[in-house]
């Protein structure tokens, strides 16, 4: 089965492979929405929400099973504009950080 992401940086997809392989494997249970969850750059600081607790950034992904083809295929794609929004602002910031 072929997996095609669409407007989704290729690095995204590099940064977070771990993550969409966990969804593949749990993609059952999981279903076809998915959040992805950001890292941070090697010493930035973890924000706190009011409560002291860790505030995760991340973005919403929808995967989608195409078999109008003579294959079938994943389609990924973000679930909003405002996820696309996210993902490009995070890759660009976290582009010097991974290629480093």
């Amino acid at each position: 089965m072929l997996t095609v992401f669409e407007r989704i940086p290729d690095l995204f997809v590099q940064m977070y492979d771990a993550q969409f392989q966990a969804w593949a494997r749990e993609f059952k249970a999981r279903g076809p929405k998915q959040a992805i969850r950001f890292g941070r750059p090697k010493g930035a600081p973890v924000l706190l929400d009011g409560e002291g607790r860790a505030i995760e950034a991340g973005a919403w992904l929808v995967a989608e099973v195409d078999r109008s083809g003579a294959s079938v295929r994943v389609i990924i794609r973000p679930a909003t504009e405002h996820d696309q929004e996210l993902i490009a602002r995070h890759t660009r910031e976290m582009q010097p950080h991974f290629l480093n």
